[in-house]
């Protein structure tokens, strides 16, 4: 299967870098670039330039470059450019569209989180136990209390940082504390904030959080995504 993401206007933001404002797009009607699609030679990432209809068979890397709000099923022909989990295609058809609230892309923060929380809990035992009782009861605003003291306190002047972000130069980490620790407790602190409605967060692209302390965790929400995406009404 080929999923597209697509914004609250139903465009695709990653079609209008490649040079095609399209949209919005409707199910059933094909449309056509009329030119071959191409790419650089300068890597195989989303960054590199690339002319065609954006589409992955990886649910949440088709939504990684997008402010998704849509989930489409799409249908492909003509010429093409794979690139790993990226496809570009001339010609695209959406067969279903469904909607893509906050609260499902919160939920798939949350089973991100699942893969690595014994990352973060090995370092910070007593607040991972709150964290995870809170979460159990569907006390939001609590896990957002629990991870914003401790997100703060990962930091040289850690009092200074504001939000999710930090500059590494003006607010390095503690010399006790991993880079990878800082990835977990910040999904985490993400996580709360998204479950509590603090932040809308887009996509699926922080699994890469927990890919990266715990391999397999990317193919695992993965499923979980599609199998919850494969549930849901068309609009």
């Amino acid at each position: 299967m080929l999923y597209k993401a697509l914004n609250s206007d139903l465009k695709s933001q990653v079609d209008h870098h490649c040079g095609w404002t399209t949209g919005p797009w409707v199910g059933g009607e094909w449309l056509d670039i009329e030119t071959e699609v191409w790419t650089d030679t300068l890597g195989h990432t989303l960054k590199t330039k690339h002319s065609g209809f954006f589409c992955s068979d990886d649910i949440l890397w088709a939504m990684s470059p997008e402010f998704t709000r849509y989930i489409a099923e799409v249908e492909v022909d003509g010429t093409s450019v794979v690139l790993d989990k990226t496809q570009y295609w001339s010609k695209m058809r959406v067969v279903s569209i469904k909607a893509w609230p906050a609260s499902n892309a919160a939920l798939v923060l949350d089973w991100c989180e699942n893969r690595a929380n014994d990352y973060w809990e090995s370092h910070f035992p007593s607040e991972a136990t709150l964290y995870n009782a809170r979460r159990y009861q569907g006390q939001h605003a609590q896990m957002v209390a629990i991870m914003e003291p401790l997100w703060h306190s990962l930091f040289l002047n850690g009092e200074t940082i504001s939000g999710l972000h930090r500059n590494k130069y003006h607010h390095p980490l503690k010399e006790e504390y991993s880079q990878s620790l800082e990835w977990t407790i910040r999904l985490a602190y993400i996580t709360s904030l998204a479950l509590n409605g603090d932040i809308v967060p887009y996509g699926g692209n922080l699994a890469w959080m927990a890919e990266f302390v715990r391999p397999g965790a990317w193919e695992i929400v993965r499923g979980f995504t599609a199998d919850h995406w494969s549930t849901l009404p068309e609009v």
